[in-house]
């Protein structure tokens, strides 16, 4: 027998081992749907097989590739090529940040996420959040009252290594293609949904740049509710602050009235400034500059300059 073949065999062999002991249990999932397909036996255990090698080498070099192979998995279902090695080593890098402890089903709903291609993850998240919505229900929420629970604090940063902190951290990643996404009116929903799972201590994509997604959509009594809405329960928030100012001013065509009161509220207090705010300076600038009111003009422009004013 060939050295090839006692290889596959041993392939075989160690895919249905993992099928039977349902561990790990995404192989087993993978399985059973590529026999849902109408796939033959002997032809999914073969696929399977073949997906493995290349993660098998990983193996041997140390690397826990749970990730990997499961997102090999994915590709397979799908009909899609098989991952080049370059990608290979590039999620077998990440998985072993997630070391293993992660819930295989979970597992696959995020990586169909954060190995997605850029133009589809907007697409992919909405597609795998339901799932992730509903785990984060289960196991992160904690029951006060009767009828009353906490919701987890949405915080990507940390430094611990849970399964709650590795969704952040991809939901995290994700949101910045929600930012850029050509359909803004079907993501805030998807943003909105998001928001009301998780309570915000910290900024986040999904709490501060919806209201630029709210403006591109000309949703403009929605965006101006969910200002208000948190604005008071974040009084302090000065991000939240320039994000509403930021989408005043990028609003078509502008409201002067609410767009002038918000800057000369702002214009009031400039210990708040910070270097993120620079942006949000020079469009207020440019709109004063627009409506002939050189004075405001430059009194924004030269605020946006003055070094003393920001923070590092």
């Amino acid at each position: 027998m060939s050295t090839r073949r006692a290889d596959e065999k041993q392939f075989i062999r160690m895919v249905s081992t993992q099928i039977q002991q349902n561990s790990p249990a995404f192989v087993a999932d993978a399985f059973d749907a590529l026999r849902g397909k109408g796939m033959r036996e002997k032809t999914a255990l073969h696929k399977i097989a073949c997906s493995c090698r290349d993660i098998l080498r990983l193996m041997e070099e140390g690397m826990n590739v749970d990730l990997v192979y499961c997102q090999q998995l994915n590709y397979l279902i799908h009909d899609s090529d098989l991952m080049s090695r370059t990608n290979i080593l590039n999620m077998a890098e990440y998985c072993e940040q997630c070391r293993g402890w992660m819930n295989s089903s979970l597992l696959m709903h995020l990586c169909r996420i954060i190995f997605t291609e850029d133009e589809k993850v907007v697409s992919s998240l909405a597609a795998e959040w339901p799932y992730v919505r509903d785990y984060i229900n289960a196991h992160f929420r904690i029951p006060v009252d009767e009828g009353e629970t906490i919701r987890p604090v949405y915080d990507p940063s940390s430094a611990a290594n849970t399964e709650y902190n590795e969704i952040c951290s991809v939901l995290e990643e994700a949101g910045f293609h929600c930012i850029n996404t050509r359909h803004p009116e079907e993501t805030i929903a998807l943003m909105k949904d998001i928001v009301d799972t998780f309570r915000f201590h910290e900024e986040s994509v999904y709490l501060y740049d919806i209201l630029e997604l709210f403006t591109r959509a000309d949703m403009y009594e929605e965006r101006d509710a969910w200002y208000k809405t948190w604005h008071e329960q974040l009084p302090d928030s000065q991000n939240l602050v320039n994000s509403y100012a930021c989408a005043l001013l990028e609003q078509k065509p502008q409201d002067y009235k609410k767009t002038d009161a918000l800057l000369q509220e702002i214009a009031e207090h400039p210990d708040g400034w910070d270097c993120s705010w620079e942006y949000m300076l020079e469009l207020a600038s440019d709109f004063y500059y627009d409506h002939h009111e050189i004075e405001k003009s430059d009194f924004f422009r030269n605020l946006s300059r003055k070094p003393d004013t920001l923070y590092s």
